[in-house]
């Protein structure tokens, strides 16, 4: 091969690159920066192909859900309803970069199993579970992650002599504003 010929695809090349990153950056510029006509001529190029949206890094939750807890307690007391990571997320909103980001996360992981299970086994409009439910609810994937939820977290707050617990999970589907409550039945330890 000619090294001038070398030399002319090197530099057409280099002209197609420093082109595309022109490109996508003017695309993804706000539109108050870069002109309306500018960002225009950049999206023909850079929307057939190389289109994409930002949730796709970082979707937003469909369903926003807490978990509560009551004790029953070896001596016959009980608690009134806990959310157990509550603690956790106003530590991580006070103190970001410390543990407490991986602990307020935890609900939010619980909580997607939850649903997984809730889902498949088309318990959406149902508030408390039959046996049959509930034997098939302990066979899905969020019983086991659930105790251990509520086991870790009892730990971590400081809750002893426990001897049974009830968890309520609330959810709501912020696409279709379904709203529900679904009561496990009492856990004994």
């Amino acid at each position: 091969m000619n090294p001038k010929n070398k030399i002319h695809k090197g530099w057409l090349a280099l002209f197609f690159v420093i082109f595309h990153f022109v490109c996508i950056i003017i695309y993804a510029f706000p539109p108050n920066i870069i002109p309306e006509k500018v960002q225009g001529m950049a999206a023909h190029y850079v929307s057939p192909v190389f289109d994409q949206k930002w949730n796709m890094f970082a979707p937003a939750p469909v369903i926003q859900s807490t978990i509560e807890v009551k004790y029953y307690f070896k001596n016959g007391d009980s608690s009134i309803w806990i959310r157990p990571a509550l603690n956790a997320l106003k530590r991580h909103m006070e103190t970001r970069f410390t543990f407490y980001g991986e602990l307020a996360l935890a609900e939010s992981n619980m909580a997607y199993w939850v649903q997984v299970d809730i889902d498949y086994l088309d318990l959406i409009d149902t508030e408390t579970m039959n046996p049959e439910q509930w034997s098939d609810f302990r066979k899905g994937y969020s019983y086991r992650k659930l105790q251990n939820y509520v086991k870790g977290y009892s730990r971590i707050n400081g809750i002893t002599g426990v001897q049974a617990y009830v968890v309520r999970y609330d959810y709501l589907n912020v696409k279709t504003g379904k709203k529900g409550v679904l009561y496990l039945p009492k856990i004994n330890l």
